[in-house]
């Protein structure tokens, strides 16, 4: 049996998930600052052995209109930025980053497990990080505290449904670092996947509650962040057309998007190359850590 689903209103969700970051993404990478600052620079410097006047006027309106740009995709990264809660943030006096992770872990199966027995809900309590009691290595530790926040988050989200979801299971993605291919990466993506079975409303609750953040608070400090939509399928599991109750299985692909600073991009050997030069294994970003087994 299909799921009673408008055509339009799935089509919807995943236009505008999808095209808002695929926006974000192509104003960041063209306002990197390293081609075109480059191209404006040396038409200017061409003025000045013979220009024509309308060429600097020209110049001066594309660094304008650079600056104008910069402006819109801050107050986009703003909007969608991750932010790491000071929960799960190492601190600088941390020695042992890999049995931080592993106490924040323990609290944060058992605050899950609390909202799961009260709803009755089938899941992997280790919530995609595996049986291993082995505690990480200290450089696993950043990765592994970023994707225990993303976690929580996304499952609380589904245990939260209207009506409780029949089961649900989550699994983790390498982080990605995404950029052009000569200069430093621009954003590190953190993919994990969400898998549901339950009913029509829920799942779309679901679907509906990722985009949305709470405001900044009154000192203008952000502490929550969207999550982006980077897939997404939903199949029926009814025996027959007859049933009544529908009962779904859907698939969310997802990701925290976090910019990278000037400071770190600064370190990037790429940042030492002339622009143009240098390379990179792949374009499509180059993986930083990867999920535990």
């Amino acid at each position: 049996m299909m799921p009673d689903v408008k055509k339009e209103e799935q089509t919807g969700w995943l236009v505008l998930a999808g095209s808002a970051v695929v926006i974000l993404i192509v104003l960041w990478l063209i306002s990197d600052g390293g081609e075109l600052a480059e191209a404006a620079e040396q038409a200017n410097a061409a003025l000045s052995v013979g220009g024509r006047e309308d060429m600097a006027v020209h110049v001066e309106r594309q660094v304008e209109a650079n600056g104008e740009l910069r402006k819109t995709i801050e107050a986009l990264k703003s909007q969608t930025d991750f932010v790491l809660a000071d929960e799960f943030a190492i601190a600088a006096t941390e020695r042992q980053p890999g049995y931080f992770f592993k106490r924040k872990f323990v609290e944060v199966r058992e605050r899950l497990r609390d909202k799961a027995e009260r709803s009755k809900i089938a899941y992997d309590q280790n919530i995609g990080f595996g049986a291993d009691p082995a505690v990480p290595p200290d450089e696993q530790a950043p990765y592994l505290l970023t994707m225990l926040q993303l976690t929580e988050k996304i499952v609380g989200i589904a245990f939260d449904s209207e009506r409780p979801l029949e089961s649900l299971s989550v699994s983790h993605g390498p982080a990605i670092d995404t950029g052009p291919e000569t200069r430093p990466a621009l954003v590190r993506e953190y993919p994990l996947k969400l898998e549901v079975r339950g009913g029509l409303k829920d799942i779309l609750g679901i679907l509906h509650r990722i985009s949305q953040s709470h405001p900044p608070g009154k000192d203008g400090k952000r502490s929550d962040f969207p999550l982006i939509l980077r897939g997404f399928s939903i199949t029926s599991e009814n025996a027959t057309p007859k049933d009544d109750i529908q009962q779904l299985a859907a698939v969310f692909d997802l990701a925290a998007m976090r910019f990278i600073s000037e400071e770190e991009r600064a370190q990037d050997p790429l940042a030492f190359q002339p622009v143009g030069g240098g390379t990179r294994g792949s374009s499509s970003g180059r993986p930083v850590f990867h999920a535990r087994p």
